[in-house]
């Protein structure tokens, strides 16, 4: 899986064309090659082109959470879609609403209810878990009354609500998100999860039965809401660019995601898929940078990938080798 900078270089009524047209190779390229995108509308942490900076033009303010309630907020967002929705691609000609290379739409990347300098650790305020559940509603009826040719997700990590958060990491105990509810609405067609070891959990990170209990959560979760689930997100750090730390500190955790994937599709449950962060191509950008979570395909970690790629195609009828990526807006 591969998050990428804003595809469509703007937001709230401000576009880079240069950018745009960029994009619009992008969406070409991936339809040549079969390849299909989970494209994200907008992102709860980023500054440039995310929630902040919205907020910032729609009420002066710093304040995420009023993104969900503030009605200039609310508009912008919805004129944000229709823009990307509407938009020809100056490559193919198709709108990106009828492009056949768009697998699925991301509301939000990763939408929380952190109050401003704090991140997860504090109970969310009950009006903003209020809040978010009426914009899930509102903004994917929203997104399916322009486009009903793809499918729609929310884009979250997945953490539980108040009520049942047991399977929630410490840290992020009172996110504001709540999966069974979050999801229930019939206009999102599938349920994600992101499973983070080391930001949920930075000293030490989250051992690797968490990402087992997790999905397995996760996976009966999915059962009661009758949807499919996708590990939209998952990854491990390593501190060095080093064999042994690849081998033994990050391959456990993608064999933990993989053989719950594996062990859902053998048993007919929803959990249908697993994207990892990140694919790291040597050579583009800064071609000496380490990066943490990085996976070349001379890793261990890349042949872990590629095994379970093999065992799709062998178990699953409906499987090829087609590659899904998901990108943030």
């Amino acid at each position: 899986m591969s998050h990428g900078s804003s595809g469509y270089a703007g937001f709230c009524g401000v576009y880079n064309e240069t950018v745009f047209r960029a994009f619009d190779e992008v969406l070409a390229t991936a339809a040549s090659a079969d390849i299909k995108l989970i494209i994200t509308f907008i992102d709860y942490w980023r500054d440039t082109d995310g929630i902040p900076q919205c907020v910032r033009w729609c009420n002066g303010g710093t304040d995420k959470p009023t993104f969900y309630s503030d009605a200039s907020c609310k508009q912008m967002y919805k004129d944000h879609v229709q823009t990307v929705l509407n938009r020809l691609n100056t490559v193919t000609g198709v709108s990106y609403k009828n492009d056949p290379a768009v697998f699925a739409w991301d509301l939000v990347n990763e939408p929380r209810c952190d109050l401003p300098g704090e991140i997860g650790d504090s109970p969310a305020p009950a009006s903003c878990i209020a809040n978010l559940q009426s914009w899930i509603d509102e903004m994917a009826a929203y997104v399916k009354g322009i486009d009903g040719n793809h499918l729609l997700t929310i884009g979250e990590e997945g953490l539980f609500g108040q009520s049942d958060s047991s399977a929630n990491p410490p840290y992020v105990q009172n996110s504001g998100q709540d999966f069974l509810a979050n999801h229930r609405s019939s206009n999102i067609d599938f349920a994600t999860v992101h499973i983070w070891p080391d930001n949920w959990q930075l000293s030490p990170p989250l051992p690797v039965d968490f990402v087992s209990n997790f999905l397995q959560a996760h996976i009966q979760a999915a059962q009661q809401l009758g949807k499919p689930l996708l590990l939209e997100e998952f990854g491990k750090s390593i501190t060095n660019d080093n064999d042994n730390l690849r081998s033994s500190v990050r391959d456990p955790y993608f064999r933990a995601a993989y053989q719950a994937v594996q062990d859902s599709l053998s048993n007919s449950q929803p959990l249908k898929a697993a994207m990892f962060w990140e694919l790291d191509v040597r050579g583009q950008g800064d071609a000496s940078a380490f990066r943490p979570f990085g996976i070349s395909t001379w890793d261990s970690t890349w042949t872990l990938v590629k095994n379970h790629v093999a065992w799709l195609v062998q178990h699953s009828p409906s499987c090829s080798s087609r590659t899904t990526i998901s990108v943030a807006g």
